[in-house]
């Protein structure tokens, strides 16, 4: 029997998401605040055209859903859909949204999830904040590996 491997950045990507995202001002002005259930949608339709996902993939983007829990929200892969969560506002974030985004588009190319906060995983997280926050991707990157988070270094990008 196979067992799952460890996801062994899980906890450090967590912590270092709270800690950079608690000083908003890293967001773009339009992403600054919590998302209702169209504007996500937006977002994440707006990610997948500029990924060209539709084209890759012939994909069409995840439904979003509010759901009226106090849990984190998720991406659930079988009903392709990103779920957040009504009563716990940090997951209706811009940065949130793109965290689980980055999990569709892993999956969407193909991707493996051994290790669901992998390097191939913070690469195309990296890019997606790049793209959408006010720093850039390389500088990201860096924060991310100074925080002993692995991030694949083929720049995957859209």
């Amino acid at each position: 029997m196979r067992g799952r491997q460890r996801d062994s950045q899980r906890s450090r990507l967590y912590a270092w998401e709270v800690a950079v995202f608690r000083d908003s001002a890293l967001l773009s002005p339009e992403y600054r605040n919590a998302l209702g259930e169209k504007e996500a949608h937006d977002l994440v339709a707006k990610i997948w055209a500029d990924w060209g996902m539709g084209a890759e993939t012939l994909t069409r983007a995840p439904r979003v859903r509010i759901m009226n829990n106090r849990g984190r929200g998720c991406f659930d892969f079988g009903r392709w859909m990103i779920l957040l969560s009504g009563q716990y506002e940090p997951t209706r974030s811009a940065w949130y949204i793109l965290h689980e985004t980055a999990h569709a588009i892993i999956h969407a190319r193909g991707g493996t999830y051994l290790a669901p906060h992998g390097p191939e995983f913070c690469a195309v997280y990296a890019s997606l904040l790049g793209r959408y926050t006010n720093v850039s991707r390389g500088t990201i990157a860096h924060a991310m590996r100074g925080a002993r988070i692995k991030v694949d270094g083929r720049g995957v990008t859209a």
